[in-house]
């Protein structure tokens, strides 16, 4: 899929919306794309995918070779709480008071207007599944433990806002929309060949 495509299929989704026969459909599912959102702090463009040659990254290669890569994207904000904020809502941090670092907090919390919605609330309307975080399990002999994602909206939110952790939950063949902003690992144990590879241990 190129980024054409996923925009159109995008604009015809969110059109969906506006059509009070189709809003929250879950029949209407089927040709759905999943969405799997990969947002990472502090890291540039150091994916070979993006160019970079020392480092290699095969799977996240893949997916942009199969799904929409965009190579002209720029955040409001150069920091983290107010960026999200401003992903999360779709609206500038200046306008919904969230553009000073973690300022919700304690005495002054930030609530949003009550027309404002935040993209999961659209993609579950649309009939996905909407996740965020891990389920947990084993890969490649690294423990994995069952958490919630990384929100750090700036702002106060309903924190029912995600159906679970990863896609497991789902119906057969819904769709799932997953923004993907963090990747912990535990550090292995002991003297295995994972440590060994890894140079940890």
């Amino acid at each position: 899929m190129n980024r054409r495509t996923f925009m159109n299929m995008s604009a015809v989704g969110l059109a969906s919306l506006l059509l009070p026969e189709t809003a929250g459909n879950a029949k209407q599912t089927s040709k759905q794309p999943n969405i799997l959102w990969i947002m990472v702090e502090d890291m540039s463009a150091h994916l070979s995918c993006y160019g970079e040659t020392t480092i290699k990254t095969p799977n996240i290669d893949r997916l942009a070779r199969q799904g929409a890569m965009f190579t002209n994207c720029f955040v409001t904000s150069p920091v983290c709480s107010p960026s999200r904020s401003a992903m999360i809502t779709g609206m500038y941090q200046t306008t919904i008071g969230a553009h000073n670092h973690r300022s919700s907090r304690g005495q002054f919390p930030i609530n949003l207007p009550s027309r404002v919605k935040l993209l999961p609330e659209y993609f579950r309307q649309a009939g996905y599944y909407v996740c965020n975080g891990n389920g947990g399990g084993n890969v490649d002999n690294f423990s994995i433990k069952q958490y919630r994602g990384k929100t750090d909206y700036n702002f106060v939110y309903d924190k029912s806002l995600y159906d679970g952790f990863d896609w497991s939950g789902r119906q057969k063949s819904q769709p799932f929309f997953r923004p993907d902003s963090t990747a912990r690992r535990e550090k292995p144990s002991g003297n295995s060949a994972a440590s060994r590879r890894s140079g940890q241990g």
